[in-house]
């Protein structure tokens, strides 16, 4: 074999074991098809994970308050001798809290049980757990100064959501019957648990008893919800639904 035919069928070989256009804009279609399909399953992962989360957390709230409230938990708040709350005043941290000579802080029992607060003031991302001292409820008009600032509210109780994740319709609730689904429109809602194990919903208009409350949460499409059974004190999420509560 001559050395220039030998130079010409090595080359011959090289181009037939290469890419033509193509099928190189073949497999670059196909990478990025898959690149795609990852990106978007990552998301809904990552959105299913973040619901989830959230989901979880205030499922651990609720039972928290309920647990507090049925075990009869003490919370330091401005009082007399007797107990009795300082007018104006509320959860403290130290006597420097308290205005009055007669009013030390100290642990006492919230006459009105433990709660969560919800309000669309919020912005639909933020809420916040409560010892009802004065036995009220929160103070329902207290929109967005329901914070820090707010006498009744835990010191470590205020929560937000994660970005973009928000509340839908809070405080919808379904008959016990599990037959049909009602609006409460009548913003803020809270839910409060009481020491003999009964539990409240309100909203503006006032309590509403013997009723399954749905809270929804939504991120983008999708949406998970977390459940209280007034009567029974069931506190689920979606997962545990059907062995909860029964079919949806």
């Amino acid at each position: 074999m001559t050395l220039e035919k030998e130079k010409a069928e090595n080359i011959q070989s090289e181009h037939k074991s290469g890419f033509t256009l193509p099928e190189l804009l073949i497999a670059i279609s196909i990478f990025v098809l898959v690149s795609m399909i990852a990106v978007l399953s990552f998301r809904s992962l990552d959105a299913s994970g973040r619901l989830q989360g959230t989901r979880d957390t205030i499922i651990n709230d609720l039972q928290d308050m309920q647990s507090w409230a049925r075990n009869g938990r003490l919370v330091n708040f401005c009082q007399d001798a007797s107990g009795t709350a300082e007018a104006g005043k509320g959860i403290c941290s130290s006597d420097d809290n308290c205005t009055a000579t007669t009013y030390t802080c100290k642990p006492g029992l919230p006459l009105g049980g433990y709660g969560i607060y919800f309000d669309e003031t919020f912005g639909n991302q933020r809420y916040v757990l409560f010892a009802d001292i004065f036995n009220i409820g929160i103070d329902l008009g207290c929109g967005n100064s329901c914070g820090s600032g707010t006498n009744e509210v835990l010191l470590d109780g205020e929560r937000n959501l994660p970005n973009e994740i928000l509340f839908g319709n809070v405080g919808n609730y379904r008959n016990l019957d599990q037959s049909s689904f009602t609006n409460i429109s009548n913003f803020p809602i809270q839910t409060i648990f009481y020491n003999d194990n009964n539990i409240t919903v309100k909203d503006a208009n006032g309590p509403k008893t013997q009723i399954v409350e749905r809270i929804p949460i939504s991120y983008s499409s999708n949406t998970v919800n977390v459940y209280v059974n007034t009567v029974s004190g069931l506190i689920y999420g979606d997962s545990d639904h059907l062995e909860a509560a029964g079919s949806p």
